[in-house]
């Protein structure tokens, strides 16, 4: 039988011209001592290398057999004058020199019988002077010689070969090497005239021992030996400290240290207390060294969960330390710093100079110095996002060193295997470095021992940049070992856009393992990982990729996110990608246009005579017109009084129709998932599965998921709640939601930030019970969407909505159309507001196939905004078996009222003649559904059609007459709970609320009270509710706080029964959802007092949901046990509503709460959403009142003062925060004197001549001078030393102080704004 063969793949790209000989040679692993695995002189061009002009030219069979498998990086070396080779090293123990423009083999050498075909395991390294190359290699019987020889002739050199056995540590004198089990599997390094050379063990057997040799690269004598393993644990029989990184190895900068990794291994009663750094322990495992003369251990890091690594075996040692370039990753107080990846993470940045030692930081915990805090900790939510899948050895981990673009702002590279290839970018934050993460390859790498290298030219010209990985499908899970034959090579371009690095090229090759670049080459190697079975032998074979064409010179490509501005004073080459009606506003920049600047737009090369103008904020506007279809335009504008003309910016039109949807015909845009309408992304998986959703946020705005009546027991954080349970997701960030299935049937998920649920994001979470005998009785499962739409974005609706000046009853826009999955019509012959195009909607109405006899669940799910639906089927009864995830005793019924967030499940069995009926989703309109005029093209009756196969003919079935339906009080859970009773330590309490005005905007005001004996007390909180920028959970589990006021929030004790009685005094219905938890419905009716509402219940077995509708004058009592630890809301569903603040927080078992401890993934999300707020202020930041004179006016309090001086002058931009100020202070005797709501009337800003307020009502904002006072304090924020400072923000128009929000709006943005006289003689003007 013919062996199977296994090409090895050197792949080269040949540029003519390019570079000196020698100025690209690859002298050891990862291109430099540093291990940066960055080649800026590679010659590999991206233009070229996305073009067909990249493809194989040689292939070269080694002559060494089956088994010779070279496994190490190969090396690149340029013998003066001219002569280049490649050196290559083998399992067998062979060399090989070969010619890197054919492939011909120039020289070989055998170096002996190699010991268990591991002969030569770690990358060799030339020294480029001399040309000396140095590896280490097993012989059989039993030795291990470090090699030196000439890297052409092979030769010995003097003085070599070095044999280590026998050799005593130079630490620990009575251990003594012996080649087995140690195997030299890291690269060596040749630093300051010594070559370093470390051992570790094959699979940590037998008894052994880190080691790393220092040898005189001159006389071949060893200088020290040292042992990871102390004397005394030595003699305990303790062995570990395995320094075998991932074939990466040892790190330097030329000061005469170096930086190493060692492995598992246990200790005896050193690890007992902590250490500092510079006192390490006779025993380093697990650890993170730095060595002086090799031997000397001059600092130290181990985690402080070492001991849980090491049973875990989360090796740090999986990986080889990478000393990042200081000249773009440092800041003063950290010049120099060191990637570290343990096996399943965390990624970590630590200080070269400060390693961190034993549990030096805070709780006994890492290092929490600067660093740390911001790098060290806040990244560990690495390790979270990874798993790690025991079937396959290794599984999803780290098991080699990152790469490094040190270019474009600087990025780290890791790849994990069967995992993506994940791109962090470096971030200065008040000038000290962090990190965050910007990509994910679209792919999964292989991983493994290959480390993510990256290419460029021209000493790493921008937008040269290659990110070169290995990719392939999932291994096997059904072994430990398993195979996969065909590898993918894959190219990205380094600088990922919008999250992802996108894919320039891709070969499938049957390879292992990449080497390196240079001289326009890019090499693959054969390579076994240690987790793929060695049940197969291969015959090496080198081929080779290389051009004849000139190097090209590309643009580079845009780092911003795709949003429709271009900024001239950064322009932008690579087209922004756009579609035929878009509005595309170019900003040309003000120090490099002129006002009346001319820009035209043209086609590439050729001038147009369309003069677009320029206006005096050097922006101008491009309709993009459908004769545009298919081109690029180039834009260019005549800069500086039209002496010289630049480009600002070029536009890619697409052909093709536009990514709107047309849900009722209407064409919009909505907001997707997956490069669709986000309902066509369901979630679906059994009850008990653990669900993983991995966001990436490719708006332009932050975001966050809700995965609507899931409990979330134990991961509170996953609820997806902005500002309760976590950060908002910043633009170009990913979260992960990894959450449990095992307590819940049948939702859906919507986004839960701002108003972005109404523009569609929203989508079916259907899971499955296979155990439930109830998935038995059907035949099929299908899920029916119900949606109110609308036409205008909710950015446009909302503001309107709650201006109280153009909308004083509050009244909610009513929805446009409605849709049963995702398919509605409108009127097209009614004018459209905002002139939207209109046409037929083909697939309306929806279709749903069934067979006669069959029976089919429907699960109805309302994933709308306002609407409520009657929803039934002609001739068909339904039988209801779930709702809110709850199994019921089955309830036939002839329709079901559908309030917005519930969900049903109904069994209908066609048992009907064969044909075709309407299947009618019907919108309630009036009062008390909806409360404003329905639109002019509205029809409520949405339709879909239920056909029996073979059926043809057009439904004419009717709607049943006079149709039963249900009220919450009628469905029994399938599995009977009674309702716990209400103790004396439980709370009873009654919720109000109201809706009102804040500073010309409605707000809701939700009253939670409670009532002891029957007496019904003060309400608990005033405000409507509104987080702050800081989420919830960071509060609460981060510092162990109680919230702010403005969470409108309550304690819980951890079993403590809660009842709350809902009373609705307003005239329209309201359904309330409460997060976490299902409660029991004890009651619901009309009452018109709280007296009239009962207090005796049903407590057998009630029914038990998460949405209940409270009806117009109405009220609703429920129930539940306070059994899950976390931060909820409960809140009315409609989004109208929930935008005006009509919620509560519960805050159920704070101690639990902080025993859990705040994730670092939270964190993290938080700390890359502040990055973002942040770069927003940075990145629209001007002061448009520059050289305004500002002047406040008034008639005084006695003592009120202004500042600094009196003369006339300018308020104070405060440009990190982007923001005016005007400040001013009281006299001493004011700190007690309060400043009442009529005192603030004395206090007025003038504009144009018109007395007007900005801030807030003098009803609901006062302050006083030592305590800052209460209401909204959107005008007046008084510090403890009687200070009071006014803020606008020109951004967003919004007055001061934080969280800036549509309350505190300031409607005067933009004008000049002055303060009058007369004033009190002892006033004076801020400047």
């Amino acid at each position: 039988m013919r062996p199977w063969i296994r090409k090895l793949v050197l792949l080269a790209l040949v540029s003519l011209g390019t570079h000196p000989v020698g100025a690209d040679d690859v002298l050891t692993f990862g291109n430099n001592n540093e291990r940066h695995n960055y080649y800026p002189n590679s010659g590999i061009d991206p233009i070229v290398v996305n073009s067909t002009l990249w493809g194989t030219v040689f292939s070269t069979a080694l002559p060494g057999g089956v088994a010779d498998k070279a496994k190490l990086q190969p090396l690149l070396f340029t013998r003066p004058p001219n002569e280049q080779i490649l050196f290559i090293t083998t399992e067998l123990n062979n060399a090989y020199v070969l010619s890197p423009f054919d492939g011909q083999i120039l020289n070989a050498r055998s170096f002996g019988t190699n010991l268990d075909k591991e002969g030569i395991a770690g990358t060799p390294v030339i020294d480029g002077v001399t040309g000396a190359a140095y590896f280490t290699t097993r012989l059989s019987p039993g030795s291990t010689l470090l090699q030196g020889i000439d890297a052409v002739t092979l030769a010995d050199l003097p003085g070599f070969p070095v044999k280590f056995d026998g050799v005593a540590a130079t630490n620990a004198p009575s251990i003594k090497y012996v080649t087995s089990p140690h195997k030299g599997r890291p690269a060596l390094l040749l630093d300051g005239g010594v070559v370093y050379a470390t051992f570790a063990a094959q699979f940590e057997t037998g008894s052994y021992q880190g080691w790393v040799f220092a040898v005189n690269a001159t006389s071949g004598v060893i200088n020290t030996a040292l042992s990871f393993v102390g004397e005394s644990d030595f003699k305990n029989g303790s062995a570990g400290g395995g320094s075998w990184m991932g074939g990466c190895g040892p790190a330097a900068t030329g000061d005469g240290s170096i930086v190493l990794n060692t492995g598992n291994g246990w200790t005896v009663g050193d690890l007992s207390a902590p250490m500092p750094g510079s006192s390490p322990p006779p025993s380093l495992f697990e650890a993170t060294v730095r060595l002086q003369a090799g031997y000397k251990p001059l600092d130290f890091y181990i985690p402080y969960n070492q001991s849980d690594m090491d049973t875990e075996d989360k090796d740090l040692a999986s990986s080889g330390p990478v000393i990042l370039p200081s000249s773009v990753f440092s800041s003063p107080a950290h010049p120099k710093v060191v990637v570290v990846i343990s096996k399943t993470g965390p990624l970590r940045f630590i200080d070269y100079n400060n390693l961190g030692g034993f549990q030096q930081g805070t709780n006994r915990r890492d290092l929490d110095s600067q660093l740390q805090a911001s790098l060290f900790t806040t990244w560990k939510s690495f390790s979270e996002q990874i798993l790690y899948d025991p079937h396959v050895m290794g599984g999803i981990g780290v098991w080699t060193c990152a790469g490094v673009y040190p270019n474009e702002g600087g990025y780290v590279y890791v790849s994990l295997a069967q995992g993506p290839t994940q791109v962090w970018k470096k971030v200065l934050v008040n000038g000290e470095l962090t990190f965050k993460w910007a990509a994910n390859s679209p792919d999964l790498s292989s991983g493994g021992s290959m480390p993510p290298t990256v290419t460029a030219l021209n000493n790493g010209q921008a937008g040269s940049g290659i990110v070169w990985s290995f990719r392939h499908p999932p291994l096997p899970v059904t072994s430990q070992f398993a195979f996969v034959d065909n590898t993918l090579v894959t190219a990205y371009a380094a600088v990922p856009v919008n999250g992802v690095l996108s894919k320039l090229w891709e070969a499938s090759i049957p390879t292992r393992k990449f080497g390196a670049a240079g001289k326009n080459y890019f090499w693959h190697l054969t390579h076994e990982e240690m987790y793929l079975a060695s049940l197969r032998e291969w015959e090496s074979v080198f081929a080779a990729i290389q051009t004849s064409i000139a190097t090209h010179t590309i643009l580079a490509p845009d780092p911003r996110q795709p949003i429709f501005s271009i900024d001239g004073t950064n322009p932008m080459p690579n087209p922004l990608n756009v579609y035929p009606g878009d509005v595309v506003v170019f900003s040309v920049g003000v120090h490099t246009a002129v006002e009346g600047t001319n820009c035209v737009a043209a086609n590439p090369g050729v001038f147009m005579a369309t003069g677009l103008g320029g206006n005096p904020d050097n922006t101008f506007t491009y309709i993009v017109p459908a004769s545009d279809a298919g081109l690029v335009r180039n834009f260019f504008c005549d800069f500086l009084d039209h002496c010289s003309s630049g480009m600002v910016g070029a536009l890619q039109v697409n052909a093709t129709v536009p990514p709107w949807y047309k849900e009722d015909g209407v064409v919009r845009w909505t907001l997707g998932v997956n490069g669709a309408a986000s309902r066509l992304s369901p979630i679906k998986c059994n009850k008990g599965d653990t669900v993983v959703v991995i966001v990436t946020n490719n708006l332009n705005v932050p975001t966050t998921l809700h995965y609507h009546g899931l409990f979330q027991n134990g991961t509170t954080t996953m609820d997806g709640a902005a500002g309760i349970s976590q950060c908002p997701i910043a633009p170009g960030e990913s979260y992960t939601y990894i959450f449990d299935t095992s307590y819940n049937e049948g939702t859906y998920w919507h986004a839960h930030f701002g108003s972005q649920y109404m523009d569609g994001l929203r989508g079916p979470m259907i899971i499955s019970n296979p155990a439930n005998p109830l998935e038995a009785t059907y035949t099929n499962d299908v899920t029916v969407m119900l949606e109110d739409w609308y036409h205008q974005q909710s950015v446009v609706m909302a503001p309107q909505y709650m201006n109280i000046a153009t909308n004083p009853s509050g009244i909610e826009p009513v929805f446009d159309a409605g849709l049963v999955n995702g398919n509605g019509q409108y009127n097209c012959s009614i004018p459209i507001a905002g002139n939207l195009l209109c046409s037929q909607n083909p697939n309306y109405p929806t279709v749903f196939t069934v067979t006669a006899n069959s029976t089919t669940r429907f699960r109805v799910l309302n994933m709308g905004v306002f609407a409520v639906f009657q929803f039934s089927i002609d001739g068909h009864k339904l039988t209801v078996v779930e709702v809110d995830g709850v199994e019921v005793v089955p309830y036939v019924v002839d329709s079901l009222l559908v309030n917005v967030a519930q969900r049903y499940s109904v069994l209908v069995t066609a048992n009907q003649p064969a044909a075709k009926y309407w299947m009618r989703a019907t919108m309630l309109t009036g009062m008390p559904w909806v409360l404003g005029n329905s639109a002019n093209g509205l029809n409520p009756d949405v339709r879909s059609i239920l056909v029996y196969s073979g059926a043809t003919a057009a439904p004419t079935s009717q709607p049943t007459t006079n149709p039963y339906q249900a009220a919450d009080t009628d469905f029994v859970p399938a599995i009977a709970r009674d309702a716990p009773a209400l103790g004396a330590n439980d709370l009873d309490l009654i919720f109000t609320f109201s809706f009102s005005s804040v500073n010309g905007t409605l707000a809701a005001f939700p009253r939670l009270s409670p009532r002891v004996n029957g007496v019904v007390g003060a309400s608990l909180f005033v405000n409507s509710w509104r987080p702050t920028d800081e989420p919830a959970i960071s509060i609460v589990a981060g510092k162990n706080q109680s919230l702010p006021a403005s969470f409108d929030s309550i304690e819980f004790v951890l079993g403590q029964v809660v009842q709350i009685t809902i009373v609705n005094g307003d005239a329209m219905q309201h359904p309330f959802h409460l997060h976490g938890h299902t409660f029991y419905v004890l009651a619901a009716g009309k009452a018109s007092s709280i007296s009239q509402i009962p207090t005796t219940f049903n407590m057998i077995n009630p029914m038990q949901r998460d949405t209940i509708t409270v009806g117009a004058y109405g009220y609703a009592v429920i129930r539940f046990v306070a059994d899950n630890p976390g931060i909820w809301l409960f809140h009315c569903h409609i989004e109208w509503h929930m935008l005006t603040g009509f919620v509560v927080t519960f805050v159920e078992s704070r101690t639990n709460i902080v025993s859990a401890g705040y994730p670092a993934a939270s964190q993290q999300a938080c700390s890359l959403y502040n990055n973002y707020l942040s770069t927003f202020i940075q990145r629209n930041c001007t002061n448009k009142y520059a050289g305004t004179d500002i002047r406040v006016t008034g008639t005084f309090a006695s003592g009120l003062q202004w500042s600094a001086n009196n003369q006339n002058g300018l308020m104070t931009f405060d440009e990190s925060n982007c923001r005016y100020a005007i400040t001013y202070r009281g006299s001493p005797a004011d700190a007690t004197v309060p400043f009442t709501g009529d005192s603030i009337v004395e206090y007025k800003v003038t504009i144009n001549n018109g007395a007007k307020w900005v801030g807030c009502d003098i009803g609901n904002c006062t302050c006083s001078g030592s305590s800052g006072g209460g209401g909204t304090q959107c005008m007046l924020q008084t510090s403890a030393s009687g200070r009071t400072t006014i803020y606008f923000d020109p951004v967003t128009g919004y007055t001061w102080p934080a969280p800036p929000d549509p309350s505190c709006y300031n409607p005067y943005f933009g004008y000049d704004i002055r303060v009058t006289g007369p004033f009190s003689a002892s006033s004076a003007f801020a400047r």
